[in-house]
């Protein structure tokens, strides 16, 4: 974890997330994106990488060693990024995966019941929970 100073001074411990964002996912807004990844930037340091090949996707995972990673884009984009990480054995040197749901083939979000809006995923609980910390 990072260790970093909020908006009041206060030291905080920070996940470190690495965010891949698939800048071609279908229906993907440039207004979501940002606005998802300020929310991230409260949670956690982020270091954002925009692969420009289904190659550049598949290897994205391999920096996210001791970080978590979120995959902003469909499900391709997640099959990329899964694939990898079963074929290199990554999920033991990773920490969490989580979907920003973007794009329009975005069905293995709509089958697990996740947030498909900016606003709702938002307000997700588990989001929600994590950006209420104290000093």
């Amino acid at each position: 974890m990072a260790l970093s100073s909020d908006d009041t001074g206060c030291m905080t411990d920070k996940r470190e997330v690495l965010v891949i964002a698939n800048a071609a996912a279908g229906s993907a807004e440039d207004k979501d994106v940002d606005l998802v990844l300020e929310v991230l930037a409260e949670l956690a340091s982020t270091e954002v990488v925009v692969p420009e090949s289904g190659d550049e996707m598949a290897a994205a995972p391999r920096d996210g060693r001791g970080r978590d990673v979120v995959v902003m884009g469909g499900d391709g984009s997640l099959n990329w990024v899964l694939s990898t990480c079963v074929a290199e054995d990554l999920f033991g040197e990773i920490g969490s995966i989580g979907l920003v749901p973007m794009g329009t083939g975005i069905d293995f979000a709509r089958g697990w019941g996740c947030p498909l809006t900016c606003a709702k995923l938002l307000r997700s609980p588990s989001l929600v929970s994590r950006r209420s910390a104290t000093c």
